[in-house]
C-alpha cells in the first residue's frame, strides 16, 4: 500500500478527466477509477471517498461537495453527523435550539441528512445526541417529540 505509487496513478485519472480539486472528484465514478486500473487501488479502502483522504491528505474533503458514496457507517459517527448538521445550521441561520424550529424533518433530508435521522426515533432525539452541550426543550423547539415520549411521566405534566 505505497500512497506514493496510487498518488501517480490518481493524478494521471484526475488528469484524464480534468479534476483539479475535490469537487471535480464527483464526476469521475468508481468505475472510472477501476477502467484506468485502479481496481486494486480501490479494494484497499472502504470507499472511494476514503481512498481519496488518503491519496490527497493535503485537501479538506467534503463529503457533500464531492457527492462521492461514503464509507460504511460513516453517518454512525456522531462527529460526521455534527459537520452535516452544522452546515444545515448555518444555512438556516441557526444560533440555538429554539432556531432548529424552523428547520423542517423534510429540509433536514434534503441537505442530504436522511441517511442520519433514520438512525433516531425523531429530529428532536437527533438533535439531543448531536448537540449533547445544549439544554433542550421540546416546547420550545417546536419539534415532533420522540415515539413514546409522553409514555414517560417524567415527561408528563
Amino acid at each position: 500500500k505505497d500512497v506514493n505509487n496510487q498518488r501517480k496513478l490518481f493524478d494521471k485519472i484526475a488528469e484524464k478527466f480534468k479534476v483539479k480539486g475535490p469537487k471535480d472528484w464527483s464526476n469521475v465514478s468508481f468505475r472510472h477509477v477501476v477502467n484506468e486500473g485502479g481496481g486494486s487501488v480501490l479494494q484497499q479502502y472502504p470507499s472511494m471517498f476514503s481512498a481519496l483522504q488518503t491519496i490527497y491528505p493535503e485537501y479538506e474533503w467534503d463529503i457533500d461537495e464531492t457527492r462521492l458514496q461514503v464509507p460504511r457507517n460513516y453517518w454512525k459517527d456522531v462527529n460526521n453527523q455534527r459537520k452535516l448538521f452544522d452546515k444545515i445550521a448555518e444555512k438556516f441561520k441557526v444560533k440555538g435550539p429554539k432556531d432548529w424550529s424552523n428547520v423542517s424533518f423534510r429540509h433536514v433530508v434534503n441537505e442530504g441528512g436522511g441517511s442520519v435521522l433514520q438512525q433516531y426515533p425523531s429530529m428532536f432525539s437527533a438533535l439531543q445526541t448531536i448537540y449533547p452541550e445544549y439544554e433542550w426543550d421540546i416546547d420550545e423547539t417546536r419539534l415532533q417529540v420522540p415515539r413514546n415520549y409522553w409514555k414517560d411521566v417524567n415527561n408528563q405534566r
